[in-house]
């Protein structure tokens, strides 16, 4: 037997040292995967989150520019009502500064009630009546008139306010999870609820609204694929295409103001 054949125990050391050099460069080589995978993720995450901030960040930005207009509007209408008070209250100090007397009872004007009874018998001499016989006819007319019309406004509010309640009532049960001061700040919704409001129940109108964005929805998808088709298409035979445009006059479904109508453009818009 020779000598080289015979094992030397040094020969397992080194092995052993090596398996273990190799094992430990494995670990090494797997903790950088790790890290390198878990960086990557994060960064990910990171980048969505910062994608999800802007987004959060630009529709902050938009509701507080609508606010602010609601607000210059509502400012805008109070300049208004206060300088039309101001008109009118100038209107009558002059008409009260001018009509010093009441030609037809020879009697001064001293305030606005005076005013009014000048302003009958004078619409009363206009319609070739007589100004002071039949003035307490006149005024027993008006103010029939305006009792009836006092309680034609009541009543009407009342049948309002009853109408409001069950509607309301209606809609909760219909739609629990919605909530109703969230859907009144809603600015899609309430240009989509214009004009059908009072000739549809609130319940019908939301509705229609998630019948709407669903149908909105699945147009985008359609087209999303539609493109997509054509790219893949285009990719594949390198050739220019010509499109033309199909141009049809389409009913704004915002303009509907009926449920039945609406119901009928929304099943054949689905089905098209």
């Amino acid at each position: 037997m020779e000598k080289d054949d015979i094992l030397n125990p040094e020969d397992f050391e080194d092995s052993k040292e090596e398996s273990k050099d190799e094992d430990k460069s494995k670990e090494e080589k797997e903790e950088t995967q790790d890290e390198e995978s878990s960086k990557e993720d994060k960064d990910g995450k990171t980048a969505e989150e910062d994608e999800k901030a802007k987004s959060e960040a630009e529709e902050q930005k938009k509701k507080n520019a609508e606010y602010a207009r609601k607000r210059r509007e509502q400012e805008e209408a109070e300049r208004k009502k206060r300088e039309a008070k101001i008109r009118e209250e100038t209107r009558r100090e002059v008409e009260l500064g001018i009509f010093k007397e009441n030609p037809y009872t020879k009697e001064p004007i001293k305030d606005e009630e005076d005013l009014e009874v000048y302003k009958v018998m004078k619409q009363l001499d206009d319609e070739g009546l007589n100004p002071i016989e039949d003035y307490p006819k006149r005024v027993a007319e008006l103010n029939r008139k305006a009792k009836k019309e006092a309680k034609e406004k009541a009543e009407q509010e009342e049948k309002d306010k009853e109408y409001f309640a069950k509607d309301i009532k209606d809609f909760k049960e219909k739609y629990p999870d919605v909530d109703l001061r969230k859907l009144a700040n809603d600015e899609e919704y309430l240009k989509f609820s214009e004009g059908k409001a009072g000739r549809w129940s609130t319940a019908e109108i939301y509705q229609a609204y998630l019948d709407k964005q669903e149908m909105d929805a699945l147009k985008g998808k359609k087209k999303q694929d539609e493109d997509k088709a054509k790219e893949q298409a285009d990719s594949k035979t390198k050739t220019p295409t010509t499109t033309h445009s199909k141009s049809s006059k389409t009913e704004d479904v915002d303009k509907i103001d009926d449920l039945e109508s609406y119901k009928k453009y929304m099943s054949e818009k689905y089905n098209s």
